[in-house]
């Protein structure tokens, strides 16, 4: 998962995730927006890399995020939650 990532726009009003691996395992960005605990998902399924990227919507800001790697029979992998300053 080194090479995977998520990052917000420069309003922290959306957000890509980025499979930049090209081994088969799903990559996905859970964050969470102003006024809310839900965790939300965008999801790159395809696991083909390099530089694969889905973007959400516009909408209230992102106040943390992080990057998980979906891998086949064993537990998801997660990066540390980067929060908005």
């Amino acid at each position: 998962m080194e090479r995977n990532y998520s990052e917000t726009n420069s309003g922290d009003t959306a957000i890509k995730t980025c499979d930049m691996e090209a081994d088969q395992n799903s990559v996905e960005a859970q964050y969470v927006r102003t006024g809310g605990d839900t965790v939300n998902h965008l999801w790159d399924h395809n696991g083909a890399g390099p530089d694969n990227c889905v973007r959400s919507g516009t909408g209230k800001a992102i106040n943390k995020h992080r990057t998980c790697e979906q891998r086949f029979a064993w537990p998801d992998v997660c990066g540390s939650w980067a929060y908005r300053p």
